[in-house]
């Protein structure tokens, strides 16, 4: 979901296509970012991204100090040589996410 929090993220598309949204003149709006393409989203940024394929994404963020706990709860932990998850998360997931956005300060476009 689109969110914003105090802190910078930079993501970096390693392999495949993203899609990343911002608040335009008109509303919230999707830009494909692609292989070798870099994103810097600044502090307080509203700000999300979504992989609209059935291919798999890599990507590589950097962040300012302050998000560990936020990707340690909400992350999946993934075992080398393991098939990587597919598909969209589940909801459960998605709600695992939100509850660990909002225990770092983050708020959710809309709210």
């Amino acid at each position: 979901p689109m969110h914003h929090h105090a802190e910078q993220e930079t993501f970096w598309i390693v392999e495949g296509e993203a899609e990343f949204t911002r608040i335009g003149s008109s509303g919230p709006e999707w830009l494909p970012v692609v292989e070798g393409e870099t994103v810097n989203v600044p502090g307080w940024a509203f700000h999300g991204f979504r992989n609209g394929s059935d291919k798999h994404i890599r990507i590589l963020l950097t962040c300012a100090a302050g998000l560990e706990s936020f990707f340690r709860g909400a992350g999946i932990p993934v075992v080398p040589g393991a098939d990587l998850p597919s598909g969209p998360p589940p909801p459960e997931h998605i709600a695992q996410i939100m509850s660990e956005e909002r225990k770092i300060g983050c708020v959710h476009y809309g709210e």
